[in-house]
């Protein structure tokens, strides 16, 4: 029996490399599985792991500090950048800073597992601008296999809000832990974001410890506006401490938080001087006409300076004598002018898409990055406008940016939160095909409006990531302008090519591109589903056939797909004299879906798949 165990040992010697050093002190032991893994099962194409990572935080008065831990293996070559590590930190009046940085590289050489340290001398602190600074280091001797470790500690002064813990992140990640400890005398709420975190612990209290195992890159997070605003993590509100006198509430209500921005932003109010300014601005017959010549005054005369933010520091005389302001300073100022002018307009609070979501259980300003106004016309319409940002033709359609769920209503009595939603985008597009002598002609007429206008594109480009030609007509003889009238942009194009009379002429469906691009391969999604606006597109093919050709049998082309009011997809044909007119229309009337609704979206997406890859053929009889 002791020569069996003998030989085992032996054995498990030969077949396990050996660890020439150990891991950094307090790492997790390296199993068997971390260290031959070499594909990560829930992501396949991920170039690196995170093997395991864990975070601890102690709070005390006077901030908190923070050490994190972290081991990621390399698994292709584009891996290797990895181990360039930058760790971002606000440096501003000492406000927080980063010490005991330890990484180092384990390698798998001649059988055995061999650790290279990074030295003290290649860690950098580097300014990034006058708020934050980095502290970089480059991990040696990285290829595909190796593990890096690295680990450091973050001191902070902050204690109000504290982003204690990312457990998604760039990479997928094996294991993520975070511990906690509160001295004496604090009191936090914990604020769980991301539906697997808050699903796993919901009604669980008292905790110091939370862990999440298999958790894919925040890449996989599809069909979101924010990728880290949806990911799982952590974050602590300061609820109140004690005093020494007693125990004192730092969570203000929302009224308690709105009177005090409006009455910051109303001090720098001069109705006079608006007065005087509104005077200038005709009127027009009804408030809409009213309101659209307030607009075009205040897009003439004034000019945002860049930057954002929610507070009005700069008098309004001074804002109309200088044409400059911020968002809050300039929205401010347009809801002045409108209310003299006899419009209704409050002002909303709004956390952009780039921001993140809108915590609304919690409040605190600093989630907050615009000041908008919305309008309330007396024909019951109503819109969301940015001062700083009007759009060049349609007040309708504000930036995209601006709608991210909820916005808060500072201008109301109450605590009222209002869900910002968008106007459906329209775009009619007509493809009209002739074939005089060798040739094929093909003119195009595009009618579109909202956000399939982007004057940042060149003109054959505004509508390309939607509408492709079903013919590939490629020599271009006339380009026309978008013009805008009634509403509405509004494009010619006119193309010609050679054609050979002995070839078939396929007709491939405009929007199959756009609907092929519509991938649900998630398993389970947490998420909401958001799309970026609501649209419906109509397009028209009229096909003058030519003569001697004739349309191969369409029984199979015709479809109509209809899994809501709000979701409807059809692509029809018929014919008028000589001419083939076949018609596409895809509807998508709502930009936000419940995550519940994710295999609904899915099977409708899947489906008209199918048919938008059926392509027409006409042919020489």
């Amino acid at each position: 029996m002791k020569f069996y165990k003998i030989i085992l040992f032996i054995l498990g010697l030969i077949s396990t490399p050996l660890l020439a050093q150990k891991s950094i002190n307090g790492f997790p032991k390296l199993t068997e599985e971390k260290l031959t893994l070499n594909e990560v099962s829930f992501e396949k194409d991920a170039d690196a792991v995170i093997l395991d990572e864990e975070g601890f935080i102690e709070i005390s008065n006077g901030g908190y500090i923070k050490t994190v831990k972290k081991r990621i293996k390399i698994l292709t070559e584009k891996g290797i950048n990895q181990a360039n590590v930058e760790l971002v930190y606000y440096a501003k009046n000492n406000h927080e800073n980063i010490s005991g940085i330890k990484a180092q590289t384990i390698n798998l050489e001649n059988g055995k597992y061999v650790s290279y340290p990074v030295d003290d001398k290649e860690i950098f602190y580097v300014n990034i601008n006058e708020y934050y600074k980095a502290a970089r280091f480059p991990l040696p001797n990285v290829k595909i296999g190796s593990i890096l470790e690295y680990q450091y500690t973050i001191y902070s002064k902050s204690l109000y809000l504290i982003e204690a813990w990312d457990f998604q992140n760039e990479l997928p990640t094996l294991k993520s832990k975070f511990n906690l400890k509160i001295n004496a005398g604090l009191d936090f709420t914990n604020l769980l974001i991301g539906k697997r975190i808050s699903s796993k612990y919901k009604n669980k209290k008292n905790l110091e410890s939370w862990e999440l195992n298999n958790i894919p890159s925040i890449k996989e997070i599809k069909y979101v506006h924010n990728v880290k605003n949806a990911a799982e993590k952590m974050r602590l509100q300061l609820a109140g401490y004690d005093s020494g006198n007693g125990y004192v509430s730092t969570i203000s209500k929302w009224k308690e938080l709105k009177d005090e921005l409006v009455k910051q932003n109303e001090s720098s109010y001069n109705l006079q001087a608006v007065k005087k300014y509104a005077e200038t601005i005709p009127n027009g017959k009804t408030d809409s006409e009213t309101f659209e010549n307030v607009l075009q005054y205040f897009k003439k005369d004034f000019n945002w300076n860049g930057f954002h933010g929610i507070y009005a520091n700069m008098s309004q005389k001074n804002i109309l004598e200088t044409k400059r302001a911020n968002v809050a300073e300039l929205n401010c100022l347009l809801s002045s002018i409108l209310k003299q002018k006899g419009i209704s307009s409050n002002l909303i609070l709004l956390s952009s898409r780039a921001n993140g979501k809108l915590i609304t259980s919690f409040p605190y300003l600093a989630q907050f990055d615009y000041l908008v106004n919305q309008i309330n016309l007396r024909d019951g319409s109503n819109y969301i406008v940015n001062a700083a940002e009007l759009p060049d033709d349609e007040y309708k359609f504000a930036p995209l940016n601006l709608f991210n769920d909820y916005g808060f209503d500072i201008s109301s009595k109450e605590d009222r939160f209002i869900q910002v939603n968008q106007f459906l985008s329209r775009v009619e597009t007509t493809f009209q095909y002739s074939f005089p002598k060798d040739q094929i002609v093909e003119n195009r007429k595009d009618l579109f409006d909202g956000y399939f206008y982007n004057n940042k594109r060149e003109t054959k480009n505004i509508l390309a990531q939607f509408i492709d030609t079903p013919l590939h007509v490629i020599k271009e003889e006339k380009e026309g302008s978008a013009a805008y009238l009634n509403k509405n942009y509004f494009i010619r194009n006119k193309a010609q090519m050679t054609f050979d009379r002995n070839e078939f002429i396929t007709l491939e469906n405009p929007l199959n591109a756009l609907i092929q691009s519509y991938q649900f391969e998630e398993k389970e999604r947490f998420e909401n589903i958001e799309f970026d606006f609501p649209y419906y597109i109509k397009v028209l093919v009229d096909v003058e056939i030519p003569e001697g050709y004739e349309v191969i049998d369409l029984k199979e082309f015709k479809a109509i797909k209809k899994s809501s009011d709000e979701l409807v997809y059809s692509q029809t044909y018929g014919m008028k004299g000589n001419n083939l007119q076949v018609l596409y229309e895809l509807y998508l009337g709502q930009a936000n879906y419940n995550a519940s609704e994710y295999d609904f979206l899915k099977t409708f997406f899947e489906s008209i798949q199918k048919e938008s890859v059926k392509s027409i053929l006409l042919k020489k009889k």
